[in-house]
């Protein structure tokens, strides 16, 4: 199977990328009864109380982004400006 799309390169199903991470404590790619393991161990596992936690720090810091004058609040303005100072300028 592949895609291609207007502009870029070809694409394969051999050219994605690997789904086993160095990071991931789970080992390979999930066997059938993997999954169900895998989500038992983070709700109720003894590291469970660390996963709850980096959850809520992600979240924290994604609404911080977010929020107006957050970094990704930033960004998008920033491009935006960008982008209409471009298209001002070829008129």
């Amino acid at each position: 199977m592949s895609v291609q799309l207007p502009g870029l390169p070809l694409l394969h199903t051999h050219d994605q990328p690997s789904f086993v991470l160095p990071s991931n404590p789970f080992g390979s790619l999930p066997k059938s009864t993997r999954p169900k393991r895998c989500i038992e161990q983070i709700m109720t596992g003894p590291r469970s109380k660390e996963f709850k936690k980096n959850v809520a720090e992600f979240e924290r810091a994604a609404r911080v982004a977010v929020a107006d004058g957050g970094s990704s609040d930033r960004n998008i303005q920033d491009f935006v400006n960008e982008i209409i100072g471009h298209s001002r300028r070829s008129l």
